[in-house]
């Protein structure tokens, strides 16, 4: 009995995992720098906010930049709503740029797409390397003016 129960455990939670969203990003990591020289009893700690509290959970994060660069982040865990992608992007600059980026890009296939004479311009070819090599010189333009 205990292996059956065993097994349907280990199923439903394999099937809970593969259930997640796929725009969902799953952080799974150790949520403290410091590894405990050995286990230690605590008593008294009777609510989640009292175990957050105690243990003080934060770890650091180093997010590889566009440009290659590394950039070190920490994030702390206060309450189980940390753990929020929403919580996370607060806490952390490197996150907010990110969304912010991802929603800019958004906007712009939003408008793209209802552009038809771009729409159009972006099927053909000729056109479209015609176009990039538009934005490609527009952009040294640019860069020699500053």
């Amino acid at each position: 009995m205990e292996k059956e129960m065993g097994t349907t455990r280990s199923t439903a939670i394999t099937e809970e995992i593969s259930e997640m969203s796929t725009n969902r990003t799953l952080f799974a990591e150790k949520f403290t720098s410091d590894s405990p020289v050995r286990p230690e009893v605590v008593h008294g700690l009777q609510r989640m906010e009292d175990v957050f509290e105690y243990y003080q959970p934060e770890v650091d994060v180093i997010f590889e930049e566009a440009e290659g660069f590394l950039r070190r982040e920490t994030i702390r865990f206060r309450s189980v709503e940390d753990f929020s992608a929403k919580k996370m992007m607060e806490q952390c600059s490197f996150l907010k740029q990110v969304a912010s980026r991802q929603q800019e890009y958004l906007k712009l296939a939003h408008l793209a797409a209802l552009d038809t004479e771009l729409t159009q311009t972006l099927s053909n070819n000729e056109a479209r390397n015609a176009l990039l090599n538009w934005i490609e010189s527009a952009i040294k333009e640019i860069k020699n003016i500053k």
